[in-house]
């Protein structure tokens, strides 16, 4: 594991961006009903909401617990 996750482009069947920010594993990810968001979980208390079309953290909760 490497701590990313990452964002494939299904047409070209290539990687659209790598969401890299969190120290410890990505345990949990969803996306949101218009899929222009993902949020992951991590090993490392923190959870990130992401912006799917530019691959760039939204927001950074810390402090979750499991």
């Amino acid at each position: 594991m490497d701590q990313t996750a990452k964002l494939w482009d299904l047409e070209s069947g290539k990687i659209h961006s790598t969401l890299e920010g969190h120290q410890g594993e990505i345990i949990s990810l969803n996306f949101n009903a218009d899929g222009d968001r993902i949020l992951t979980g991590s090993f490392d208390g923190t959870a990130i909401v992401w912006d799917t079309r530019i691959g760039k953290p939204v927001q950074v909760l810390a402090g979750h617990t499991g």
